[in-house]
């Protein structure tokens, strides 16, 4: 472990009091409608849609013909770097807000990472039908929120 990853990990376990998590969050839900992107493409090239499963979950679902890089879309500590089933999925925090990624190829952040907005994740991964395929979920502690109402567009 890294001193960079042992200083972050020491910050967000002792540093953060109720009130700091709750300001935390609150500089997250400022930037609402405002954060770019996680997948750096050109105009025109991504298919999106958004999707509400049965227990209520959101997420935006990316759908292209090649594999674009990933990029944060927000500061945060990441807390799963992951594979599941074929492909791999990261969790960052912030706060009480938490962002996963989903669809990529190998990460080249782990856990216990702390990622800046706009800091290269992965590149997106393709599903059986070799389509390229991304979801971006973004949630609290209680609920899952519309990924779209945070991303400027």
């Amino acid at each position: 472990m890294t001193l960079k990853t042992l200083l972050v990990l020491l910050y967000f376990s002792w540093g953060f009091s109720a009130n700091s998590q709750t300001d935390s969050s609150k500089l997250f839900e400022m930037k609402k409608g405002t954060l770019s992107g996680p997948i750096l493409a050109p105009s025109g090239k991504l298919k999106i849609e958004i999707s509400k499963s049965s227990d209520s979950s959101y997420a935006a679902s990316y759908q292209m013909d090649s594999s674009y890089v990933v990029i944060a879309i927000f500061d945060g500590l990441v807390i799963t770097s992951e594979i599941v089933g074929w492909y791999y999925q990261v969790t960052t925090k912030y706060g009480n807000y938490f962002i996963t990624y989903d669809g990529l190829q190998k990460p080249l952040v782990k856990k216990g990472d702390f990622v800046k907005a706009g800091q290269t994740i992965s590149a997106v991964g393709y599903n059986l039908h070799n389509t390229y395929f991304f979801n971006l979920f973004i949630y609290d502690t209680k609920n899952s929120f519309d990924p779209m109402l945070w991303l400027k567009h």
